[in-house]
C-alpha cells in the first residue's frame, strides 16, 4: 500500500459524520516536522521543508506526484483501518 493510499483512507477519516476535529492530537517531531494523530490511532507525519522535486522529461506527473508525496508524508495506519484498506485490495484483485 503506498503513502497515497494511506493518506486517502486518514483523510478520509475527516469526511466522517461522527469526526470531531478536537479529538485530534498534533504533535511537533523534531523542528521540521508535526505528526497529526487520529482518535482511532492513524497517523501521518508531515515534514514541512522536504521541497519538491522539480519535473523533468523522463518522468511522467504521476510518477512525480508519487515521489512528492513520499518525501513530504509518512502515514501509518490504526490496525482497524488497515485491515479495512487489506480487505478492498484483496476485493480489486
Amino acid at each position: 500500500m503506498t503513502t497515497y493510499d494511506k493518506m486517502r483512507i486518514i483523510l478520509s477519516l475527516t469526511e466522517a459524520t461522527d469526526f470531531n476535529q478536537a479529538d485530534i492530537k498534533i504533535e511537533s517531531v523534531g523542528n521540521q516536522s508535526i505528526k497529526i494523530i487520529h482518535p482511532c490511532g492513524c497517523y501521518f507525519v508531515q515534514h514541512i521543508y522536504a521541497g519538491k522535486i522539480i519535473a523533468r522529461e523522463n518522468i511522467d506527473q504521476a510518477a512525480l506526484n508519487k515521489i512528492n508525496i513520499d518525501r513530504l508524508f509518512f502515514a501509518e495506519l490504526c490496525k482497524q483501518h488497515k485491515d479495512i484498506a487489506i480487505s478492498q485490495q484483496e476485493e480489486q484483485q
